[in-house]
């Protein structure tokens, strides 16, 4: 498919494989872990560190060669920019500068490749959906591989002698969720845009194209189950979100009156359903939706590990944090295994881990992160529907895992990336090698799926 793919898109800019070979680590395993073999989630030697810094020096390389106004840029993102330069001033109160500086160099890795693919001479639309396509044809059969007949490699054994968790490439059965989740943003998008480009084509074309869908669609339900005993809730459900929100930004696209009746309309449903639960159930809407997914009201133990790392936060380091990725140290891990036998060194909630890393100096500034992104992303899509319409998708996707999932603002972590990509704001203003875009682009990009023939 790869190769193929180079064929039907001969006009793609080279510097997208760089990003690509970015979202490969990113959704899946540790480079000594495939050289080596050992655990999925080894990071030891110098594998890592030296992609990590060749892919970075590589890719400012590239922007500089390209027609960027900088000063233009930086405002544009300005939360952003300020976010980072105080995640890397943090670094020298944690525990380990060390160790904090390696990872924050990694999340540097992952802004320079998101500019990268925002700044890429197709534009920012045509960076985001190769790079998510690219993923999806490596890993994803890849995982399927993995999971059906090499299983020493693709699953993980299971606490309390449950049935083993399919991970396929990734280093845990949420990870998989995750990859799972970012390719189904590449599906429905790519679903949407054969529907909508269906007459100018053929009927040879239009079924190859589906047929394409339909086989990476089948793979990624299938490891999404998990074997029917690991899969990722959290990930099924935001993938789930996203489609709707996608769906009825489609329907503003065509009318924005029946967009905002429908959203009234379940807002009023939602004021009268959720006092009706609690009256004639004697539970919370919130708990019975956990119910119905399958989730515990504590979401399997979170909210006991989230009560116990605000505590924790709250007594040592409340204003400023821990610093960039010096919670989890030695100290706190064993505060935490007093009540909690899995502990995991992640809060499972992102909005947490910033305050536990960064305190409510990073959460000061980390909020106007999210909320300028989704309104400038809102505004994106006013100029560039199908970019905007991408975007958001994404961000809603990624506010919502975030909930019960530490994706904020880990380094390499493929929901972090995600958020990236689709959080940049390039007005057309910032690049003057950036092909200009019609108000509401609809039927204009370029062909994702091309015929056979190509």
């Amino acid at each position: 498919m790869l190769r193929k793919d180079a064929k039907w898109h001969p006009n793609l800019s080279p510097i997208l494989w760089l990003p690509t070979l970015w979202i490969w680590r990113c959704g899946s395993r540790g480079l000594a872990s495939w050289f080596h073999g050992g655990s999925p989630d080894s990071e030891t030697g110098l594998y890592d560190p030296t992609f990590f810094l060749i892919c970075t020096i590589l890719g400012w390389y590239f922007m500089r060669r390209q027609k960027i106004n900088w000063p233009a840029m930086i405002r544009a993102n300005l939360w952003l920019f300020i976010f980072f330069g105080y995640m890397a001033i943090s670094v020298f109160w944690s525990w380990d500068v060390f160790v904090s500086s390696k990872r924050w160099v990694r999340s540097f890795g992952d802004l320079t490749m998101a500019l990268v693919v925002a700044t890429n001479p197709g534009g920012q639309l045509e960076g985001i959906i190769t790079v998510l396509r690219r993923c999806a044809y490596l890993l994803i059969p890849f995982s399927v591989v993995l999971c059906k007949y090499l299983p020493n490699l693709g699953r993980m054994h299971a606490k309390h002698w449950n049935a083993d968790d399919w991970i396929g490439v990734t280093t845990h059965k949420n990870c998989l969720g995750m990859l799972c989740m970012v390719v189904g943003v590449w599906l429905i998008w790519e679903l949407w845009h054969l529907r909508e480009t269906r007459a100018a084509m053929s009927s040879r074309e239009f079924k190859f194209k589906l047929a394409v869908l339909m086989l990476y669609g089948g793979m990624t339900a299938y490891l999404l189950n998990g074997n029917g005993g690991s899969r990722s809730v959290t990930s099924i459900s935001c993938l789930l979100i996203g489609t709707i929100a996608f769906w009825q930004l489609t329907v503003w696209f065509k009318s924005s009156a029946r967009f905002w009746t429908r959203v009234a309309i379940v807002f009023f449903a939602w004021l009268i359903i959720s006092p009706g639960c609690q009256l004639v159930f004697g539970n919370s809407l919130y708990n019975l939706t956990l119910h119905a997914i399958g989730r515990n009201p504590n979401l399997t133990d979170r909210t006991i590990l989230w009560d116990d790392c605000i505590y924790i936060g709250m007594e040592h380091h409340p204003i400023l944090g821990a610093g960039y990725m010096g919670f989890w140290n030695p100290q706190n891990l064993a505060e935490i295994k007093i009540r909690n036998t899995n502990a995991p060194e992640e809060a499972h909630n992102g909005y947490i881990e910033v305050f536990l890393e960064l305190g409510f100096v990073g959460v000061a500034i980390f909020a106007p992160v999210l909320i300028v992104g989704l309104l400038n992303t809102w505004r994106k899509m006013r100029v560039h529907f199908e970019l905007g319409q991408l975007c958001i998708m994404m961000l809603v996707m990624m506010y919502i895992h975030n909930y019960s999932e530490s994706g904020f603002p880990r380094p390499t972590y493929l929901t972090w990336f995600g958020f990236l990509l689709a959080v940049i704001n390039l007005s057309p203003a910032l690049m003057n090698n950036q092909p200009e875009t019609a108000p509401i682009s609809r039927g204009k990009n370029f062909q994702l799926l091309p015929s056979p023939t190509g």
